[in-house]
């Protein structure tokens, strides 16, 4: 008897690589998706902070610290009372 390996055994070593890679290309399209969607969000965000109610909020001649305001967001956020 002659350990010579079966035919399909090459196709399964394909096969698996060709997964492994697609599956690595579809990661990283997602994360590069992923880090464009949340840099426009950040963008948008940041600028929307400067506008409007906003302004007043975090303009120079407020006492309110950046502390101060995550924390009064973020409470008036879930709802509850301070």
């Amino acid at each position: 008897m002659s350990a010579t390996p079966t035919p399909g055994a090459a196709t399964v070593v394909e096969r698996y690589a060709r997964l492994k890679r697609d599956f690595f290309v579809k990661g990283l399209g997602f994360a590069i998706a992923s880090g464009i969607a949340y840099g426009l969000y950040s963008t948008f965000v940041t600028h929307a902070m400067g506008q409007g109610v906003w302004a007043d909020w975090n303009s120079a001649g407020t006492a309110l610290t950046a502390f101060t305001l995550v924390y009064l967001l973020g409470r008036s956020l879930r709802g509850s009372t301070i």
